[in-house]
């Protein structure tokens, strides 16, 4: 697209970045004879009306943040013929703070650290006082310049539609190591989630690296369990000189428990500090107002209970459920969505017992040829082990089996197909999903009338299990609401 005029106004130049979402473009403009980045959605996102109309409605957000640590918008423009979408933004010509970190200063002294950290802090504090949480902050967001001004990236436009940082292997390539555990576990986010995020963020300054060490080849439900369960080793161990209240301030950022992480950044910033002259300004102390960047975003959440009452689903709709079953469809290959307001059928073929059958299949071969050797020298013995090996190897090899079902949700049904058996139960009979653990499936409850459970997705991955029952039974009660 280089060297094209966009709509008779806009000189394309070349070619920024390019990622999951959107390609952005370093354009010229003659009438104000100034340089803007252009962030154009990606095609394949361009053609979904729902994926628009959030980029539209996100960049809108973005349009009422003045700030000078904010990238500024300038404007919205869309191809009517085309479907194309395009931002346009203030052009920053800097770099990265990942690139800073990984390729020119590793570890960066506090006293360096802060004269950026500090401008990131007011951005952020000054977003949250306008009641927008940003959701994906990260050195690769961040923009230094060289008379080094700090500006914020990517407000608005925080989540890919396609999952972000997931590709279609499941393997993670960044923004997850960022992530704060309220939103690995999909629960409801506030500004705290922000303040998680950007202590990570000052840790990789001043340490040089992430707190965690992550393969190469890492899943992203290896790092998530390392962000739930592992506590953050000292930035010290990688970098010796951090003063002891910049680790305080990170640790306290940076809790597991949002009710004992800092709680605002005016906060964050009186801890940074160690003096009371933030303390007395409370502009960012105040609770944070629900906002279209308040959705949960969940991978690997655990089970959890269906809505306490219609107020709590009012939070929740059906697109948002879509969302996440695309988002596992992007970390686990072999679960297919296809997802319409009216009608979501899901097609899954994630065998999670295919190991142990294989091993079964191993035991088996050895005790056949055991057994006949036996039988050859001791007919009677031989015919009993036999017979009893047998039965087991049937037994456990059945346990463990797995079979691509399909299952429907529409308006008032929901469908469930194994090869040629097709079963249909009308959204009233069914009074919740569970998860059964020693079953390894999901069980239908139906209580109207009442009935035995109905299992499926037997021996499933647990990972795509656990993940799919809230967002499940979140359907279910919307459907009936």
């Amino acid at each position: 697209m280089t060297e094209q005029l966009l709509f008779g106004q806009y000189r394309i130049e070349s070619t920024i970045g390019v990622g999951g979402m959107a390609v952005v473009y370093k354009a010229y403009y003659p009438p104000l004879d100034k340089y803007f980045a252009i962030k154009k959605l990606s095609d394949t996102l361009s053609a979904d009306p729902d994926a628009r109309l959030r980029f539209l409605r996100e960049a809108r957000t973005h349009s009422k943040l003045e700030h000078p640590n904010i990238v500024r918008f300038h404007d919205i423009l869309g191809d009517a013929n085309s479907n194309d979408v395009y931002i346009i933004m203030e052009l920053v010509e800097g770099r990265t703070l990942s690139k800073i970190i990984g390729r020119e200063m590793g570890p960066i002294p506090f006293e360096k650290a802060w004269v950026w950290f500090k401008q990131i802090l007011e951005g952020i504090g000054y977003a949250h006082s306008m009641g927008v949480i940003h959701r994906d902050l990260k050195p690769g967001n961040i923009i230094v310049t060289p008379e080094d001004k700090v500006k914020v990236l990517d407000f608005g436009i925080a989540r890919d539609e396609t999952g972000q940082t997931i590709t279609q292997t499941g393997q993670v390539v960044g923004t997850l190591q960022y992530a704060s555990p309220e939103q690995i576990r999909g629960e409801r986010i506030d500004q705290r989630s922000d303040i998680y995020s950007l202590g990570i963020t000052l840790y990789e300054m001043v340490a040089g690296c992430l707190p965690y060490d992550f393969a190469p080849n890492s899943s992203s439900y290896q790092i998530m369990h390392k962000i739930l369960t592992e506590n953050l080793p000292d930035p010290r161990k990688f970098y010796p000189h951090i003063p002891e209240n910049i680790v305080h301030a990170i640790f306290k950022a940076t809790e597991k428990d949002i009710e004992k992480r800092t709680q605002s950044i005016n906060k964050f910033i009186s801890e940074l500090t160690s003096t009371e002259e933030f303390l007395n300004d409370n502009s960012f102390n105040e609770p944070l107002k629900a906002n279209i960047y308040s959705d949960p975003t969940d991978y690997f959440q655990k089970p959890k209970s269906n809505f306490k009452d219609k107020e709590e689903l009012k939070s929740v709709s059906i697109e948002s459920q879509i969302e996440k079953l695309t988002e596992l469809s992007m970390i686990f290959p072999n679960f297919r969505v296809t997802g319409k307001p009216n009608e979501i059928v899901m097609v899954n073929n994630e065998d999670g017992a295919e190991s142990i059958r294989n091993k079964y299949k191993a035991i088996g071969s050895i005790s056949f040829l055991f057994i006949f050797m036996l039988f050859l020298g001791v007919p009677g013995v031989g015919s009993l082990l036999g017979l009893g090996t047998v039965f087991i190897y049937r037994y456990f090899y059945k346990e463990h089996k797995f079979i691509q079902e399909t299952l429907k949700i529409t308006d008032n049904e929901l469908i469930l197909q194994k090869k040629r058996e097709v079963v249909e139960y009308p959204l009233s009979e069914i009074s919740e999903i569970k998860f059964t653990a020693n079953l390894k499936a999901f069980e239908l409850r139906l209580t109207n009338p009442p009935r035995p459970p109905y299992d499926f997705f037997k021996n499933t991955k647990t990972e795509l299990m656990n993940s799919l029952i809230p967002i499940l039974n979140n359907i279910l009660s919307l459907r009936k609401n």
